[in-house]
């Protein structure tokens, strides 16, 4: 029998703040589709997980309604090898970025 490998996938952590509400409400209805485009999102009790996806996706990202400070987030995600983008309402906010009240 083979010897098991797990695989290690990176994620960046993000405060949800980070996001307008716009962005969440359009998270929220992506939520979970099996078939969603353009991106595939995943949620939880306080936040979701965004599957990064290719720099190709980013301008298909924008035609559907997301903000270019969540394709931003994703951009930031991917140059540091992250397969996953974490919203979270308790996740770290950071000096820079442009911060929402909602």
């Amino acid at each position: 029998m083979a010897k098991f490998k797990a695989v290690i996938v990176k994620v960046m952590d993000c405060s949800t703040v980070h996001i307008s509400r716009a962005d969440a409400a359009r998270l929220d209805d992506d939520v979970n589709m099996p078939n969603a485009q353009p991106l595939i999102v995943y949620d939880y009790d306080e936040g979701y997980f965004v599957y990064v996806g290719e720099r190709s996706d980013d301008k298909q990202i924008l035609e559907a309604g997301y903000s270019k400070d969540l394709v931003g987030l994703l951009h930031r995600a991917r140059k540091a090898g992250c397969k996953y983008l974490q919203l979270d309402c308790d996740g770290p906010k950071y000096k820079g970025l442009k911060k929402y009240v909602w």
